[in-house]
This record gives structure tokens, sequence and C-alpha cells, in this order.
């Protein structure tokens, strides 16, 4: 089976923001520094950071410089028996050299006496600066669920641009054949 977004203005978001991530250098104001989205490995990421990721599966990161300086975003699963939990958390390297933790966020699946479902959408996680104020948002896309039979799934678009948080709900829907629920 499988689950598909119901919901246009989702779809729409995420088609935007992939066409948008093309062009991701622009030049800053602020810092003197562009927003550049920037590739990783555990050799280019900074110590500090590495200290204080946050434990359990690292299911996605992304790393980008904008006008408040080096960024980078992870989100993290963990399971404890049957619960389920995401944190996702974004972090400024400050121009004096400390990690600032700027958001941060958890989402739960707790006592499900069926089964349990909190996922990260693999390929949904974009960075991109669409406003053109040089910082950057990070958008992506989780599904939660506690069923026992094929049902429909929450889902759930998260934007985040600096200190704000903005959160689209919707479901998903399940086609069988020509039957849709």
């Amino acid at each position: 089976m499988t689950h598909f977004c119901t919901f246009g203005l989702l779809c729409l978001i995420m088609l935007t923001l992939g066409a948008c991530s093309q062009s991701l250098e622009r030049s800053a104001t602020t810092l003197g520094q562009p927003f550049q989205v920037l590739q990783w490995d555990t050799t280019s990421l900074d110590s500090q950071f590495l200290d204080v990721m946050q434990e359990g599966l690292l299911v996605k990161l992304g790393y980008w410089q904008d006008a408040n300086g080096e960024n980078y975003f992870e989100v993290v699963r963990e399971q404890r028996a049957e619960d389920l939990r995401i944190i996702a958390r974004h972090y400024v390297k400050r121009p004096d050299g400390q990690l600032h933790m700027q958001q941060q966020f958890k989402d739960f699946v707790i006592d499900c006496g069926y089964d349990p479902i909190l996922d990260y959408i693999p390929g949904s996680l974009t960075i991109t600066d669409m406003d053109s104020n040089q910082v950057g948002e990070v958008v992506f896309l989780l599904q939660k669920g506690c069923i026992s039979d094929v049902s429909p799934l929450q889902a759930q678009l998260y934007l985040i641009e600096g200190a704000q948080l903005f959160l689209i709900r919707g479901t998903t829907q399940i086609k069988l054949g020509s039957y849709v629920m």
C-alpha cells in the first residue's frame, strides 16, 4: 500500500521549494556571507556540533550558511519499547564561535497498542531562502499514526525559519485499485 498526500497545498509547497532550491546563492547584506547550502561529511562538521548532536538514529542532517552564520539542522528518531519520538534541532554558530540552539521541537507516538508509525519522509528536507532575506528556511515532512489496519496517516509539513516554526497538518490517502480511502 502506498500513502499519498491528499492536500494539494502540501504538494504545491514542496514542488515550489524544490524548484527554487536550484538557485541557492545570493549576496548577503548582514554578515557578507551568501546564502548557500553546504555539503557535509563527518570531517567538515564543526566538532562543537558533533558534541551536542542528539542521541538516537540520525535520520537527516542539513548544513548551510546564511546571514546568521553557519547552520546545522538534525532530525533524530528514537524508539523505546512501543514509543517513538522524533526530535528536530536547529543550531547556529555565532560569530564568537559559540553554538546556539535556535529551535527544537519533538513529536511523539506514545502508548500505541497497535503499530506506531512516526517517519521522516525521505527526500523531503529542503533548505532554501524563498523570501531572499538571507535567512534559510528548512522544510520537511513527517507521517505519523497508531494503526492496526490499512488506515490513512497524519501528514505534517514543518517550515522553520530562524526561531519561527510553522506547521501544516493533513492526512494521507490510500489507493486500493480504483478505491480511495
